[in-house]
């Protein structure tokens, strides 16, 4: 089955996007790359919740199971919650494609195809230094969540590891001011955070590996103080605070950006080219079950153990004391 699978979509290097729409013989080989468990997870949902989950196909639903770590009932309740906040939020609604485009072209919340720590986890930024404020009010709430799925909506799309394991966000706060930053956590921008928080967190199906933040103030501790109230305590346990030195901790010089010394551009020339031609949200639709080429794979795990990020984190703190 490897073979058939390598024979049909060879390893890729994971840098480009597609905007033809998924295949009858991509969706089998999607299912030819599950496991046994997983192909067993994703029937089980399909037969016990048949009216929840017509219309939509293994590629959307797989997401829902690997989100709840193949328990079909978790899964199966995440499924349902997201349905009814897509519903809530008019997430379904015609999308703004022009916003849309802008939000993802803003440098305030760059991804590129192709950027993956040590750890395999796809990588998103987040700077608030680099916010157009006149972009968050044109959006509202809707529109910000509208941003927000499209955007993990490709990601999940571009790689199914990215499902099964999870990514990473790693957030700059060089530049941002405290005035920028207390006006994202108390809401100045037309949004409200615990909501966005609670969308993350329980109608998504992403599965958070971990939250790195850099270039921290020193005021940082009041702010993340006043959004972990919002937070699980799980998700509390995955916010890492960490010096722009110790980002090679979870980065090869490859993988690392540029704007921080490394190699990898990120760039965001793919977003009109992807979708101008999609017109709305993908859904399983673009699925790539492609594999990582061998080069990038050892491009960005190196000579390193495959570790989670809080692993990682525990590590470079106690190299920080050794050589205190």
């Amino acid at each position: 089955m490897a073979s058939d699978l390598e024979d049909n979509f060879p390893p890729s290097d994971k840098r480009t996007l597609t905007a033809v729409p998924a295949s009858e013989e991509t969706m089998k080989a999607f299912r030819a790359r599950l496991t046994e468990q997983e192909a067993a997870a994703l029937d089980q949902l399909k037969s016990s919740e048949p009216a929840l989950c017509e219309g939509w196909s293994d590629a959307f639903l797989m997401r829902f199971v690997w989100a709840r770590k193949l328990d079909v009932t978790r899964a199966a309740e995440l499924l349902k919650d997201h349905l009814e906040w897509r519903e809530e939020y008019g997430i379904n609604d015609p999308l703004d494609m022009d916003l849309m485009i802008r939000y993802l072209k803003n440098d305030a919340f760059p991804w590129s195809p192709g950027n993956y720590t040590k750890q395999g986890y796809s990588v998103s930024y987040l700077r608030p230094g680099f916010m157009d404020k006149t972009l968050l009010e044109d959006l509202g709430l809707r529109g910000v969540m509208q941003a927000h799925w499209i955007a993990m909506d490709t990601v999940l799309d571009h790689d199914i590891d990215v499902n099964r394991h999870g990514g990473i966000v790693v957030e700059d706060l060089a530049g941002a001011s405290f005035w920028d930053l207390k006006g994202l956590v108390s809401g100045h921008y037309s949004w409200d955070v615990r909501k966005l928080g609670e969308c993350l967190q329980n109608k998504l199906p992403f599965r958070m590996g971990g939250f790195i933040i850099v270039n921290a103030p020193w005021y940082i501790k009041l702010l993340t103080a006043a959004i972990k109230p919002f937070l699980k305590p799980k998700m509390r346990k995955k916010i890492h605070i960490c010096s722009v030195d110790d980002l090679h901790h979870y980065f090869t010089d490859e993988q690392l950006p540029t704007w921080y010394g490394g190699k990898f551009e990120v760039k965001t020339d793919w977003v009109e080219e992807i979708f101008i031609p999609r017109g709305g949200l993908s859904n399983g639709k673009y699925i790539s079950p492609g594999l990582r080429s061998t080069d990038l794979i050892e491009g960005y795990t190196g000579e390193h153990p495959i570790k989670t990020v809080e692993e990682l984190a525990a590590e470079a703190k106690g190299k920080k004391k050794k050589k205190g």
